[in-house]
């Protein structure tokens, strides 16, 4: 028996391992507990480790199942380990739990249990982490069987793998301050359901969604609060084939950034612009009319913008820039509408100083004249009014070219006011 605290407790045989788990695993001045190198022929219940530093299990083998009752320790490593049957991992308290190079072919559930850190790096055909504290989850190994995560808190759940062909992901009922998918492909299935922030979202705490360099392929997001997320980080994300019900995905950007969350953010306007497109034909494929024209105007700002900065395609800028200022991209028709007012009155005027013996001037108002050119305004107000509209007032050349240019400009505004007005037609 070791008398050092530095000393490692090896355990090489499957006797020696159950009778030091019917002790309840406590052994005085043992800085690490290592069993190492043992078939286990049949099941292996109840086991209870306390105040260890440090336990690893390396390169065994359990051909029944294993059963976990209470751990406790700081630093817990199970590597290069085979288990047969179902492997239940129940009341682990631990700053650090990684599996590592592992291959799990039952049903291994993990539940009720508190751990600061949790590295997955092993191959399971069906996992499940249920009712469970957990600080930090890391999946850091390709998924190609089924991870059920459902219930539970989690500070921070990061995904820097792939989900294979036969893989399954299904997240559920979860309390989760940051989500972070970091070099992650979605080749299979993954179902992220009524996710909500840890803590109220009215308390001054930090919560992000980080997307890097991320394929989410079909993925499903199901009353995902998306909200609930103070920052939101994207960058090299493609994301058009994921289905978003219930909860949107925010349409005002200002909470959503590029880069990477803990290094360099901020607001690249060509990586917003590639988002929204995203977004919009994401929406436009479900139907959702609304979200996809919200999505649209999201769009077609940071198009402009991006154009703006970098100083190209001019009749773009200039077809976008009066989008924008005509009905905000389709989203106002009542924008329209009162522009259509303002700019036809703007070249009525032009049009009427311009006119041979017009004299506007507050000395001479009087009644009849004010009436008189009140009411031409609204013949003015018709693109398609003749060009001596106003009787006894033929035009000259300056007022024909004013009232040109109010018919186009006038035609414009009327045309997108409508179209703004009939935006949820059926198309």
């Amino acid at each position: 028996m070791p008398d050092k605290k530095t000393d490692q407790y090896k355990i090489t045989s499957e006797d020696e391992f159950l009778k030091f788990t019917q002790s309840d695993g406590h052994i005085e001045n043992i800085s690490e507990i290592l069993v190492t190198n043992i078939t286990f022929k049949g099941n292996v219940e109840g086991v209870s480790i306390l105040n260890v530093p440090s336990i690893r299990f390396s390169h065994c083998a359990f051909n029944g199942n294993l059963e976990v009752v209470r751990i406790k320790t700081d630093n817990m490593v199970i590597d290069n380990c085979i288990f047969s049957g179902t492997a239940y991992f129940n009341g682990i308290s631990a700053n650090s739990l990684t599996l590592d190079k592992c291959i799990f072919s039952g049903y291994s559930p993990i539940i009720f249990s508190s751990i600061q850190v949790l590295t997955i790096e092993s191959t399971f055909e069906k996992l499940f982490i249920g009712d469970s504290d957990i600080k930090t989850l890391f999946f850091n190994s390709n998924i190609s069987g089924q991870v059920d995560i459902d219930e539970g808190t989690i500070e921070t759940l990061r995904f820097s793998s792939t989900i294979e062909n036969s893989g399954e992901v299904n997240i559920k009922r979860l309390r989760v301050n940051h989500i972070d998918f970091k070099y992650f492909t979605n080749h299979g299935i993954l179902n992220i359901q009524t996710i909500n922030r840890r803590e109220k979202p009215d308390q001054n705490l930090s919560s992000s969604l980080s997307l890097l360099s991320a394929d989410l392929g079909s993925a499903t997001f199901l009353d995902f609060d998306f909200n609930s997320f103070k920052e939101i980080c994207i960058e090299s994300v493609k994301i058009s084939k994921i289905g978003i019900y219930g909860i949107s995905f925010p349409a005002n950007s200002k909470r959503i950034f590029t880069g990477d969350l803990f290094e360099e953010k901020g607001k690249d306007a060509s990586k917003l612009y590639e988002l929204y497109n995203q977004l919009h034909v994401i929406m436009q494929r479900q139907g959702h009319r609304v979200n996809e024209l919200l999505y649209y105007a999201e769009f077609m700002e940071w198009h402009l913008k991006d154009l703006w900065r970098k100083k190209e395609n001019w009749p773009m800028i200039t077809s976008l820039v009066l989008n924008k200022v005509s009905t905000n991209y389709g989203q106002s028709w009542l924008q329209g509408a009162v522009g259509t007012f303002i700019i036809a009155w703007a070249f009525y005027f032009l049009y009427t100083i311009s006119l041979p013996g017009v004299n506007i001037s507050l000395d001479n108002a009087n009644w009849n004249d004010t009436t008189f050119f009140i009411g031409e305004y609204f013949n003015f107000l018709n693109p398609a009014h003749k060009v001596d509209f106003m009787k006894d007032l033929p035009p000259n050349w300056i007022a024909s070219i004013w009232d040109f240019f109010g018919r186009i400009a006038v035609g414009f505004m009327i045309y997108q006011t409508i179209s703004a007005f009939r935006r949820f037609g059926i198309r």
